[in-house]
């Protein structure tokens, strides 16, 4: 079962992959300590709205960004290739990479990403069947070392 379940941000119509997106990236922030655990929540809310502000920076203005809950985003890529979105994933994974953050007490720190990338094929039938092969790829690139861009398996 995905982390997160992005089927409710969805109308009954952008439910369809047909009609909402052709590439799906689903992403986890990553840090060696949890931040709320090490700075407390002001911090990682700070650090939250700071991945976001990179990540929605990073995307075209067709591309839909959301928060699916603790440290996980998923980002919609409308009329997107697989070339171009593994792409504009690197980018993404960049723009966070080269942050540095402080916390309150001017300690600072960094964080990085994993992405998992699924792009539609014809056995999706519903945005669920992305998501779900999305969320394996984010996993796998956990598991090969992190702070990395996962296609998913057609």
């Amino acid at each position: 079962m995905p982390s997160g379940e992005i089927s409710p941000l969805l109308s009954p119509k952008q439910k369809s992959p047909v009609k909402c997106c052709r590439t799906l990236f689903w992403i986890i922030l990553l840090t060696s300590t949890s931040i709320n655990d090490r700075f407390g929540h002001a911090t990682g809310d700070a650090v939250l709205r700071t991945v976001a502000a990179s990540i929605v920076n990073s995307c075209r203005e067709s591309d839909i960004v959301g928060r699916i809950g603790g440290e996980e985003f998923v980002v919609f890529l409308p009329n997107t290739e697989v070339s171009g979105a593994m792409l504009l994933a690197e980018k993404i994974r960049q723009s966070v990479e080269v942050l540095t953050l402080v916390s309150a007490d001017n300690e600072p720190y960094r964080i990085t990403l994993s992405i998992g990338v699924a792009h539609r094929v014809p056995a999706d039938q519903t945005i669920a069947d992305i998501q779900r092969r999305a969320d394996i790829a984010m996993y796998d690139a956990k598991k090969q070392g992190r702070n990395r861009v996962v296609l998913a398996a057609a």
